[in-house]
Parts: C-alpha cells; sequence; structure tokens
C-alpha cells in the first residue's frame, strides 16, 4: 500500500504529510528504515514536478482544511513542529532543492505562512498587553500591601505588630510571591512586545515566555 501511486495524489506518505495526518506519518515511521526512506525521497525524477512536488516541498504548504488551532501563535507553532519533524526524516539533500518556482522548501514555508505569521504576532501582541495590564494591577496591589503592614509597626521598635504571628507570616509570604510573579510577568510580556516575531521564534521561544 506503502508503494501505491494514487492518482493526481501522490503515495501514500505525501498524501499523509500534505493534510497534517500525524497518526498515519506516524504508522509509516515505524516501517524499516530503509522502506521510509525510500518512500520519503521519491521526487521528480518518475513524475512531474508539478503534480508531485518534492515531500519537503508538501509539507511546506499551509494546510487550511486542517482544523486550526486555538491562537494563532499556537497554530503558528504547529506548523513550524510538523515541517521540522518531516525535515528531519527527508533526504538532506531536498532542503536546497528547488521548485519550479525556485524556491527552497523554507522559503515555500515563509511564503505559505506570511499571513499566519503576521496573525500569531498580532496575537502574541494583543495577548501581551492585555496580560500586563493585569500583571501591573496585581503587582500594584501587592506592593501597597507590602508597605501598609495589617495592623500597624510598634513604635518604639519599628517593626510589625503581628510579626511573631503565624497568619501574618504566612500573608508576608504570600504577598512576596504575588510581587514577585506579576514582576516576572511583566518582564517576560515586555521581552514578547519587543521580539523579532521571526518564523523560528515561534517553535520555542515565543510560546514559552506566554506560557511562564
Amino acid at each position: 500500500m506503502v508503494w501505491n501511486h494514487m492518482p493526481n495524489g501522490g503515495y501514500v506518505t505525501q498524501i499523509a504529510i500534505e493534510n497534517r495526518q500525524e497518526k498515519v506519518f506516524s504508522f509509516l515511521c515505524k516501517m524499516p528504515t530503509i522502506s521510509i526512506m525510500q518512500v520519503m525521497q521519491v521526487t521528480s525524477s518518475t513524475t512531474t514536478f508539478q503534480n508531485y512536488p518534492e515531500t519537503s516541498h508538501l509539507v511546506a504548504r499551509f494546510a487550511s482544511q486542517v482544523e486550526s488551532i486555538p491562537g494563532s501563535a499556537f497554530q503558528m507553532q504547529r506548523e513550524l513542529q510538523w515541517f521540522k519533524e518531516v525535515e528531519k526524516l527527508d533526504h538532506p539533500l531536498h532542503k536546497e532543492v528547488k521548485n519550479q518556482d525556485g524556491k527552497t522548501p523554507w522559503q515555500v514555508f515563509k511564503e505559505e505562512h506570511k499571513a499566519l505569521l503576521e496573525e500569531g504576532k498580532n496575537w502574541m501582541k494583543d495577548t501581551s498587553n492585555s496580560c500586563m495590564l493585569v500583571a501591573t494591577l496585581i503587582a500594584t496591589i501587592a506592593f501597597a500591601a507590602a508597605i501598609t503592614v495589617p495592623g500597624g509597626n510598634n513604635q518604639d521598635k519599628g517593626i510589625p505588630i503581628f510579626l511573631s504571628d503565624t497568619t501574618f507570616m504566612v500573608f508576608a509570604v504570600s504577598d512576596a510571591l504575588a510581587l514577585f510573579s506579576s514582576m516576572t510577568s511583566l518582564l517576560m510580556f515586555l521581552a514578547i512586545l519587543n521580539a523579532r516575531f521571526a518564523e523560528e521564534d515561534f517553535v520555542m521561544a515565543l510560546p514559552e515566555k506566554l506560557i511562564i
């Protein structure tokens, strides 16, 4: 079945890659190394490039028919992960192979995902701005709570009256954690807003900063 050529569709591996069928592709990857490499190396030597492109060019295309993931940035991350995963199994020489338009797989990927990249960039900025507002509010409240000690201070010694109280220590630690976490979040969101938003940044760098 793997070697069957579907009319106007290509080989099974190519169809699975083009339609983002991870389970089918994963199953095919469990085949003996020689077999899977032979399938991945199917080139235009047997068919025309226009009808049956290289595997590396197929995975570079944007699959609009696939169900999208909430958040354009995470959709871009998914597309990049899929591209990199297939690229690892494809023949190394295919990375520089050019299609009929004279473009390499990576150039095709960048062109096909230009709109998604812009959407992901705007989504990241909008999300960061909204989260920064919340983080700033939390940091302000935490700082105000830190300088306004519950119960006040001892007028003679200048230390909090409830310093020896366990509940006060819980409050102090919680407030410190809230202040530290909110300030860390602010720095992460600022880093996102000042990022270059290149395609590679959506693989790990930007999503990690947003999650942190």
